[in-house]
């Protein structure tokens, strides 16, 4: 069956043909693209004013948008040539009351009665509207005056009771069910109503709780973005900013946390206006503004959700979102096939670049700089080995911290050193220095008979070679250095303790 957005593209190319732009003006309307009906309908109605079908249409479509004056207008104006059509008597007297004005909607079915005698309800529905406004008692309205809808041959079939109905209302006249537009045809030309291929469209019954999921989903999403983030600000506030760390990974999530939080907000709105900007950029007409939206939201909120994976796969936070994002964009938001795909390659761009803001502007040009580098050490899940070395005092060795990875970023930002130092018994102090030339990177005492000691060095240059010395009285010890980076002995020659 043809599609609808085939036959838009084909009214846009040929702009005179009437049958075509009805036909699409229909299928709008039973797919609840009302503005999108009621752009063709009102081209229609002033090039075709003795079709009495397109004025019933377009007042119907006034009447879904909430526009019940224009309706009664375009109603009125219909009336007015076709004086005894029960269709529009009936039709009017439902837009009166929906329009908050039961006396006029009274008058209208008292006009319905006239005209057709043996209508089953138009009496009962005029008493029960003057009733409601003089304060008489009055009927349930959900039983009479809630839905004043009259049966007449049309392919718009009830699906619970069977009974026919006039396209241009939402619930059945006999018993108030629900009608389901998926599957039936217009009144005129019985045609069946192809689904709206837009994400998450409003149109049958089962297209509107898919709509629903859809949401849920992009809330579910949000909601876990949002609870990983700050299950992270906790742990980082409880751990602190100085500790040092022995992986990648655990690196990257504690200076990346605010980063993946404001990248999530950017890409939020920035996903569905990149979609908006690249179709417009093509001439490429927005079908459906809600497809769209829900196409960029769901795109964003599924990166923010994989933003809080391992850093080792965070890779797939820019892949996963990106291959998702060609669904919308090559099946479901209306996109001619030879653009298809530039326009997923163009907003994946504009995308990627509006994600990479946040960490220019936080973590510096150096940490995007050295990403390869950065995604090549965080594939090492495992801790940095500690430095061990046991031996008697004094000593001296030269040492160097090294970056197997290259790059700055991580070692400007990891430069603490955890140090562990254990002795025998010894009844002088201990001295326990860390030389970078001249400079003392740090100098401790372990006083006599203290048997252990742990602490802190900040600030610990990479690539260097390192002068470790310790002097006290002779016994044993063991030193154990941990960080980011490995390291490493260097030439111990010509060093005095």
């Amino acid at each position: 069956m043809t599609d609808v957005w085939d036959i838009a593209r084909y009214v846009e190319s040929h702009p005179e043909n009437r049958e075509q732009r009805w036909r699409l003006a229909k299928k709008f309307y039973l797919s609840w693209e009302y503005r999108h009906a009621l752009e063709h309908l009102s081209v229609l109605s002033n090039e075709m004013p003795e079709s009495i079908n397109v004025r019933r249409y377009l007042a119907a479509t006034y009447y879904r948008l909430n526009r019940h004056d224009d309706a009664v207008r375009t109603l009125g104006l219909a009336l007015a040539k076709w004086p005894s059509e029960l269709g529009l008597h009936v039709q009017l007297a439902h837009t009166l009351h929906a329009a908050g004005k039961p006396l006029e909607a009274a008058d209208a079915w008292e006009r319905v009665a006239k005209i057709d005698p043996s209508h089953p309800f138009a009496k009962q529905a005029a008493a029960t509207l003057r009733e409601q406004v003089y304060g008489k008692a009055e009927p349930p309205l959900s039983t009479v005056a809630a839905n004043f809808i009259t049966p007449a041959p049309s392919n718009v079939s009830c699906p619970h009771c069977g009974a026919a109905n006039y396209p241009e209302f939402d619930r059945c006249g006999r018993c108030n069910a629900p009608l389901d537009f998926a599957g039936s045809g217009s009144a005129n030309t019985g045609e069946a109503l192809t689904a709206a291929k837009a994400f998450g469209d409003e149109g049958s019954t089962g297209r509107r709780w898919g709509a629903l999921s859809i949401d849920l989903t992009i809330v579910g999403m949000l909601s876990a973005g949002v609870y990983l983030a700050v299950r992270q600000f906790i742990l980082d506030n409880a751990s602190g900013d100085t500790l040092p760390v022995w992986t990648m990974d655990a690196l990257l999530a504690r200076e990346l946390a605010l980063t993946k939080v404001v990248a999530a907000v950017i890409l939020l709105p920035t996903w569905p206006s990149a979609l908006y900007m690249v179709m417009g950029l093509f001439g490429i007409k927005v079908r459906s503004e809600r497809a769209v939206i829900r196409s960029g939201l769901f795109l964003a909120a599924a990166a923010f959700v994989f933003f809080w994976l391992p850093a080792h796969l965070m890779w797939l936070a820019v892949a996963v979102p990106m291959a998702l994002s060609a669904v919308p964009v090559l099946f479901l938001l209306g996109i001619p096939s030879t653009h298809a795909l530039l326009v997923w390659l163009i907003q994946g761009i504009v995308v990627s670049i509006a994600a990479l803001i946040p960490p220019l502007v936080l973590n510096g040009a150096e940490f995007v700089l050295d990403l390869p580098s950065i995604m090549r050490q965080a594939a090492i899940t495992e801790e940095t080995p500690k430095f061990v070395y046991s031996g008697h005092v004094p000593f001296a060795l030269r040492i160097s911290w090294e970056n197997p990875g290259g790059g700055n970023w991580a070692a400007d930002t990891a430069s603490t050193v955890s140090v562990h130092v254990e002795t025998g018994p010894h009844a002088e102090p201990i001295d326990i220095g860390l030389m970078d030339g001249g400079a003392t990177l740090f100098y401790r005492t372990m006083e006599k008979g203290q048997d252990s000691l742990d602490f802190l060095c900040p600030a610990v240059p990479l690539g260097k070679p390192l002068d470790l010395r310790v002097q006290g009285e002779a016994t044993t010890i063991s030193l154990e250095l941990q960080g980011l980076f490995p390291f490493r002995f260097a030439d111990a020659s010509g060093i005095s303790p």
